[in-house]
């Protein structure tokens, strides 16, 4: 197995969408607007999405933000986000290498913290963020914006 780390293109969209089923099944994002999002990201180098590739396919994503925070300045922080690896594919090291790039790209961003959240449902994937030194710390909370259509 030779993974590969990069960042997303518009071409990896449709096995992207395949895999975010496995990560919230609920959610089906169109492939347009999926587009439109990934086109965003790109004009930014503070918003990404990276895939992990194996020859030719993609078996896992996540999505990289990079922001200065005023209360640490002047340095940088990341979130990462939407972290998924295929199925199949599990248990073999991809999100380590995943998690490897993400902490790495963020790094070369000249971030001093990077932060990842999940579920509390998702023991497994607590239990990851654990043996990779993430520290459990407070809550993370969500609210939709209520004058934004389709929120």
């Amino acid at each position: 197995m030779t993974v590969v780390c990069r960042r997303a293109r518009i071409a990896d969209l449709p096995a992207l969408q395949a895999l975010y089923v496995q990560l919230i099944p609920e959610e089906r994002p169109r492939l347009a607007d999926m587009e439109a999002a990934l086109e965003r990201m790109e004009a930014s180098d503070q918003c990404a999405v990276f895939v992990a590739e194996d020859q030719n396919e993609i078996i896992g994503a996540f999505h990289l933000v990079i922001y200065d925070n005023l209360v640490r300045a002047p340095r940088r922080k990341a979130v990462i986000d939407s972290v998924i690896v295929r199925h199949d594919r599990r248990g073999a090291g991809v999100g380590r290498r995943l998690m490897a790039h993400a902490v790495a790209v963020a790094a070369e961003h000249g971030c001093c913290m990077v932060g990842v959240s999940t579920a509390f449902h998702r023991q497994a994937a607590q239990s990851f963020y654990d043996t990779l030194g993430f520290g459990r710390f407070g809550y993370h909370y969500l609210r939709p914006v209520s004058h934004v259509p389709d929120c």
